[in-house]
């Protein structure tokens, strides 16, 4: 949408006005404002189930990427095939390493969805980490992860 243009001095905005059409003098911007003027005002959706689904859509693609350079390094490695050195990313061949790229950005991609603000399923590790407790993590980590998937399905079984 163009900006139309306007004279060089604006018309002064009364509070009348402001009363009158708050969609026009305040919206978005003064919405935004009083969010960010203090955490606790500050709440958004955070569209759980769609990053769900977005990350298994991701899981999927990553594991299909994963099976073909599995299946690259496979046949450089056969002994019915040309010498190649198949420790080294210099002498590699260019199609491993455009798929390596492929792998890089997905991964990249895939990192930043599951870095979205979890802190409730983060929150067992905190405790390992600081204690070095790994059984117990894990096995709270498993339950909160069981107890989870319960109260999405009125606690089954």
């Amino acid at each position: 949408m163009a900006i139309p243009l306007l004279p060089a001095v604006a018309p002064e905005i009364t509070e009348e006005d402001r009363e009158q059409k708050p969609w026009k003098y305040i919206g978005y911007r003064g919405y935004c404002r009083f969010l960010a003027s203090d955490d606790d005002f500050f709440f958004l959706r955070r569209f759980g189930v769609l990053h769900a689904r977005v990350l298994l859509a991701l899981q999927d693609q990553i594991t299909v990427l994963e099976d073909k350079l599995d299946t690259i390094d496979q046949h450089a490695g056969r002994k019915d095939n040309v010498d190649r050195h198949n420790g080294s990313f210099r002498l590699d061949d260019q199609d491993r390493l455009n798929l390596i790229s492929e792998i890089h950005t997905k991964l990249k991609e895939y990192s930043t969805y599951l870095s979205f603000d979890r802190p409730a399923l983060l929150a067992p590790w905190g405790e390992f980490l600081s204690t070095g407790d790994a059984l117990t993590a894990i096995i709270e980590t498993a339950e909160h992860g069981v107890g989870i998937i319960a109260n999405c399905y009125g606690n089954v079984g």
